[in-house]
């Protein structure tokens, strides 16, 4: 199991023969090797831009009557991977690639977990072992993340949740547009047991989502809950999944080595 301060690389559960390609990854080392400086990058990358993002007044948000929600969270349920380890270089555990890749997809990037999964590991970003386990592949660190998107041309920052990375910081990157991913404990946020040791009797982050959304009571402004794209467990539901406050913080904010990627700049548009 993951230790405190490895890379967050929970294992899909829908792992099959079908990942263990390691062959694939040497054999296209020469077109990997400049992927910063390819056709890829900008193929990646269209869309970021000038993606128009409006709040909604919607009322199926769990207790209040109207809530508003910013990110457009439901719109972009279609474009997420809900599902890691579908690509051909043998990692599984690559849930922080992935969601930087929902990152991107919310502002209709076509970027792929191959590109954000291939990007990673020709620049030793990620954990990686071509015949390793799966699921032991892919793993990522917040500072290996905010590499990866410098990679793809992203600039970002790093939010540790007990320093800078609190709800409010994370509900103003939402609302103004930016791209968030952040680490997570995936036995709180599956409501299971994944065998993570606790330390001092905190949960230990081992685990990253994308946020995709912002509920706030209409009437008040008060925020009521998040909106996540979580590609873990292989579920379409988790496409657009709403935590509320207290479900929020038990996953990330009382969470040991938990924090946030930023985007400096918006990736979407008011």
């Amino acid at each position: 199991m993951i230790e405190l301060g490895d890379s967050s690389g929970m294992g899909s559960t829908m792992m099959n023969d079908k990942l263990n390609a390691p062959g694939l990854l040497e054999k296209s080392e020469d077109v990997m090797s400049n992927i910063e400086n390819t056709e890829d990058l900008d193929r990646m990358n269209q869309g970021v831009d000038g993606m128009a993002l409006e709040p909604e007044i919607r009322n199926d948000v769990p207790g209040c009557d109207e809530a508003w929600v910013t990110g457009e969270p439901h719109g972009s349920a279609v474009k997420m991977d809900f599902n890691q380890g579908d690509n051909p270089y043998n990692a599984a555990g690559n849930c922080g690639l992935v969601s930087i890749c929902n990152m991107l997809r919310r502002a209709d990037s076509n970027i792929t977990e191959d590109d954000v999964t291939r990007c990673a590991i020709t620049n030793g970003l990620c954990d990686y072992n071509p015949s390793g386990d799966p699921s032991d592949n892919g793993g990522t660190t917040l500072d290996m993340r905010k590499d990866v998107l410098a990679k793809l041309g992203i600039s970002s920052d790093i939010y540790p949740s007990d320093n800078g990375g609190s709800l409010e910081t994370i509900a103003d990157a939402i609302d103004s547009g930016k791209g968030v991913v952040i680490s997570v404990n995936a036995g709180a946020l599956w409501d299971c047991d994944d065998g993570s040791p606790t330390f001092f009797g905190m949960a230990r982050s081992n685990h990253c989502i994308a946020v995709t959304g912002i509920a706030r009571d209409a009437s008040t402004g008060e925020i009521t809950g998040v909106y996540i794209a979580d590609s873990g467990r292989g579920m379409p539901e988790d496409s657009c999944r709403y935590l509320t406050v207290d479900e929020f913080d038990e996953v990330y904010t009382d969470v040991l080595g938990s924090g946030a990627n930023i985007t400096n700049e918006p990736i979407m548009e008011g």
